[in-house]
């Protein structure tokens, strides 16, 4: 899941509670903010910002536009028979709907 901002991952907090004491999700979350999935992928971007010491705002959001990532990102995994796992994403989904994140799901393919 991706958040951009913020606010949008406190929003999620209290449904993807539910769902977990719901042993809807079953797996330990991760959640990571865009400083760390920038700094996994590419060094300091010191270029974009002479003499400067710090990343600004502006330079951080041009990177996660760039990375095609949110402020925030959380994952985690579903576990069972494919109709389990099927049931598990329509829920995570709809528990999110009035949340501004954007769900993805990977197979073991991807």
């Amino acid at each position: 899941m991706l958040f951009d901002e913020d606010e949008d991952l406190l929003r999620a907090i209290a449904p993807l509670r539910k769902l977990r004491m719901g042993r809807i999700l079953q797996s330990v979350s991760h959640i990571g903010n865009d400083l760390r999935a920038l700094a996994a992928d590419a060094p300091f971007p010191r270029d974009r910002l002479p003499g400067k010491a710090r990343l600004t705002p502006e330079v951080r959001a041009a990177l996660r536009k760039e990375a095609g990532i949110g402020g925030w990102s959380m994952s985690g995994a579903f576990y069972g028979t494919s109709s389990q796992v099927a049931l598990h994403k329509k829920l995570l989904k709809a528990a999110l709907a009035d949340v501004n994140a954007k769900v993805i799901f990977l197979t073991s393919a991807s």
